[in-house]
C-alpha cells in the first residue's frame, strides 16, 4: 500500500535539499513569467480600479464602511493603502503587489503538493500551473487563501510533523491564514474556520492510540486561532473604534454568515420551485420587478469587466439555466457541452459544470477512505480521505461564488487556483491506488482519473488563451504603450489605446483638478488613471438597484455636487438587455442627456460634459 509522504522523511536532507531547490526554480521561473507581461493591459472596470480609489480614499481621510463601499473587508484595500502612502499613488507599484501574491500562492501550491507525496517534480507543476494562470490581476487573495488554506490544515492535522515545535509552528501558519482570510473576505474566513472544525473533528477520529494527545493538540490549534484572530483583528477594530466606524466594522462579521445562510436558502428555494421559462434577453425588466435589492446585490462582487464573458462562452445566453438572481450572470445550458456552435464555448461551458462532479467523486471517495480507516483501523487510509476532502473543502469555499452568481472565466479562474492543487493532489491519490484496485473499485478510479483529468487538461488549454485568468494571454497583441496619471505605463492593443485615450483627453480636456467626474455604471479605472476623484459611496452599481432608488439618489448627488464629467457605459453588464445601463436607468439616463452635452462617444461609450449655465443678456 502507498504511504503518505509524512513527518518521518521531513528531515532527510537530501529529500528536504531537492525540495527546496524546486522551490527556488519555481520562484526564478515565476519572476521570469510575469516579467514578460506584467505591465500588459488595463481594466477600465475591476477590482485594480476599486482598490486604487478606494486606497486614495483611505488616504485621504475618509472612513471604510462609513464613507466608501468596500464590499469586501478592509484587509483588501489597507494594503494598497499603505504602499500608495510610502510611494504616493502608482499603478504599477499596486500591480506588483498583485503579481507577487500570484507568486506567493504558486509557492504555496508547491508546498502543498511536496508536503503530501515528497515528489518535487510533481510539486513543481502544481505550482507552476498557478503561476501561470494565477486568477485575474486584482483578485489573487482568493486564489492564494484558497490555496493557504488547504496547506495550513493539512500541515496541521492530515499531515502533521513529529516535533513538537514544528507542530506548533504549523498551527501558528493556520491560525494566521484564517485570520487573515477574516479580515480580506469575512465569507472566506466563515467557510475556513468552518473547515477548521470539521479537519480538527477528523482529526480527532484517527484511527491510532492517542486521543487524549490528539485532543490536547486540537485545543492548542483552537487557542492559537483565537490568539491570532485577536492579534490581527483586534488592532484593526482598535483603530475602528478611535476614528468612529467600530460599529461598522463589526457589524459586518455578523451579516456575512446571516447573508450566506439567507442566500443558502434562497438558493435551495429556487431549485425547488418548478422551472419556469425565463423570458427572452431582448425583453425590458420592468422597474416593477426590481423594487428589492437582495443580499447578494448589497455585498456582491462587481464584474471585472464591462464584458465579463466573451459572446462566445455564452452561446445561448437567452435560454441559459437561470442562476441564483436574475441580476447575476446566467449559467449556460448543460447542452450547450455538446451543443454550442464553437469549441471554445464548448470547453467553457465543460468548465463550469465539471468541477461540481469531480468535487462529489472526490469528497465520497474521501469520506469512503475515512470511515473505512475507521473500520480497519489504517491511519494510511485516514490520511488519504483527509488529503482528498481538506483540499476539495478549502477550494469548494471558492465555488458558490462563480457558480451562482458570476459564471465566467474571471471568477472560474480564481476558483480553479486551488482547485487545481486538489485535482493534482487526486490524481496523485488515484494513480497509486489503481494498480491495487479490481472490480467495482477499480472503476470508480477510473472514473475519477478520466472526469479530472479532463477538467485539468481542459481549464490548462483554455486558461492559457485567457488573459481574465491572468495569464500571459494578458500580453497578446498589446503592444502600444499608454501612459495616463497616478503611474499608469501599460502596454494595450489599439482598440483599447483608442478607448482608453479618448476618455483620458476627454475628461482632462473638461475638467480640472479635484472636480467630479463620475461613471456608470463601473469604471473606477477612470477616475484613478485621470486622478479625478468620484463622489459615489459604491463605485459599481447594475440593475439590482430599483431604478426609482437610484434615480433620485444620482440626480441629488448631480445637483449637489455637480461633477464636471459623467461617463456611461451601455454595455451589458449582466448579459441581459436589462442590464444596460439605459434601460434599467432610464429615468437617470434622460436626466443626464438633457443636463449635460455630450461630447465624445465610441461603441458603448458616452461622455458626458455639464453643459455652461446660461448667461443673461447684456442690458
Amino acid at each position: 500500500m502507498m504511504s503518505i509522504q509524512g513527518s518521518r522523511k521531513s528531515d532527510h536532507q537530501p529529500v528536504k535539499s531537492t525540495g527546496l531547490r524546486g522551490c527556488l526554480l519555481l520562484l526564478l521561473t515565476g519572476l521570469c513569467y510575469y516579467g514578460i507581461y506584467w505591465r500588459s493591459g488595463l481594466m477600465l472596470g475591476g477590482e485594480e480600479g476599486v482598490a486604487a480609489v478606494v486606497a486614495q480614499r483611505l488616504n485621504a481621510g475618509q472612513l471604510p464602511i462609513v464613507d466608501t463601499f468596500m464590499g469586501y473587508n478592509v484587509g483588501w484595500f489597507y494594503p494598497v493603502a499603505f504602499l500608495f502612502k510610502v510611494a504616493g499613488p502608482n499603478y504599477l507599484i499596486m500591480r506588483a503587489y498583485f503579481f507577487l501574491i500570484a507568486l506567493l500562492a504558486g509557492m504555496a501550491a508547491y508546498t502543498t503538493v511536496w508536503l503530501v507525496s515528497r515528489r518535487t517534480l510533481l510539486s513543481f507543476i502544481a505550482g507552476l500551473l498557478v503561476i501561470l494562470m494565477p486568477g485575474v490581476i486584482g483578485r489573487n487573495y482568493m486564489g492564494f487563501l484558497g490555496v493557504l488554506g488547504t496547506l495550513t490544515l493539512l500541515g496541521t492535522f492530515i499531515l502533521p510533523p513529529r516535533r513538537t515545535g514544528r507542530q506548533v509552528a504549523w498551527m501558528v501558519a493556520l491560525g494566521i491564514s484564517v485570520s487573515l482570510a477574516w479580515l480580506i473576505r469575512i465569507d472566506l474566513g466563515f467557510f475556513q474556520t468552518s473547515l477548521f472544525l470539521l479537519t480538527a473533528l477528523l482529526f480527532l477520529l484517527k484511527p491510532e492510540p492517542g486521543i487524549l494527545r490528539r485532543i490536547g493538540l486540537v485545543a492548542t490549534a483552537a487557542v492559537i486561532l483565537c490568539a491570532s484572530f485577536v492579534a490581527i483583528q483586534g488592532p484593526v477594530y482598535r483603530d475602528a473604534i478611535q476614528r468612529g466606524f467600530g460599529r461598522q466594522l463589526a457589524e459586518q462579521y455578523w451579516v456575512w454568515p446571516s447573508m450566506i445562510k439567507s442566500e443558502a436558502l434562497q438558493l435551495l428555494d429556487q431549485c425547488t420551485k418548478p422551472r419556469i421559462p425565463a423570458p427572452s434577453s431582448t425583453a425590458i425588466v420592468p422597474a416593477a420587478t426590481q423594487g428589492t435589492t437582495s443580499a447578494s446585490a448589497t455585498v456582491a462582487t462587481p464584474p471585472d469587466s464591462q464584458k465579463a464573458q466573451a459572446p462566445e462562452e455564452t452561446p445561448s445566453s437567452s435560454a441559459s439555466s437561470a442562476s441564483y438572481s436574475d441580476t447575476s450572470l446566467k449559467r449556460p445550458r448543460v447542452a450547450d457541452i455538446l451543443y454550442a456552435p464553437k469549441l471554445k464555448a464548448r470547453a467553457f461551458v465543460l468548465l463550469v459544470y465539471l468541477p461540481a462532479g469531480v468535487s462529489a467523486l472526490i469528497i465520497v471517495w474521501g469520506l469512503l477512505l475515512a470511515l473505512r480507516s475507521l473500520v480497519v483501523r489504517d491511519p494510511e487510509l485516514w490520511k488519504k480521505g483527509g488529503i482528498l476532502l481538506v483540499s476539495t473543502g478549502s477550494a469548494l469555499s471558492l465555488f458558490p461564488q462563480y457558480f451562482f452568481w458570476r459564471p465566467d472565466m474571471v471568477h472560474l479562474g480564481e476558483f480553479m487556483v486551488p482547485f487545481m492543487v486538489t485535482l493534482i493532489l487526486a490524481l496523485f491519490l488515484a494513480l497509486s491506488a489503481v494498480k491495487k484496485s479490481s472490480g467495482v473499485a477499480l472503476t470508480a478510479l477510473l472514473i475519477l482519473i478520466l472526469t479530472a483529468g479532463v477538467d485539468l487538461c481542459t481549464y490548462v488549454v483554455k486558461g492559457w488563451q485567457t488573459d481574465g485568468v491572468g495569464s500571459i494571454a494578458a500580453s497578446r497583441r498589446r503592444h502600444l504603450e499608454f501612459t495616463a496619471s497616478n503611474g499608469v505605463q501599460v502596454k494595450v492593443n489599439p482598440v483599447e489605446f483608442s478607448r482608453c485615450t479618448l476618455l483620458h483627453d476627454t475628461i482632462l480636456s473638461h475638467s480640472k483638478q479635484g472636480e467630479y467626474v463620475v461613471c456608470y455604471p463601473y469604471f473606477p479605472m477612470v477616475n484613478f488613471m485621470t486622478d479625478r476623484p468620484s463622489y459615489e459611496h459604491n463605485l459599481y452599481t447594475d440593475n439590482a438597484t430599483p431604478p426609482d432608488r437610484f434615480f433620485n439618489e444620482a440626480v441629488a448627488n448631480m445637483q449637489k455636487h455637480r461633477p464636471a464629467v459623467i461617463v456611461i457605459g451601455t454595455g451589458n453588464v449582466n448579459s441581459t438587455e436589462a442590464s444596460r445601463f439605459q434601460n434599467w436607468a432610464s429615468k437617470t439616463y434622460a436626466y443626464i442627456k438633457e443636463h449635460y452635452a455630450l461630447v465624445a462617444s465610441k461603441e458603448d461609450l458616452e461622455i458626458y460634459a455639464i453643459k455652461p449655465a446660461p448667461t443673461s443678456p447684456a442690458p
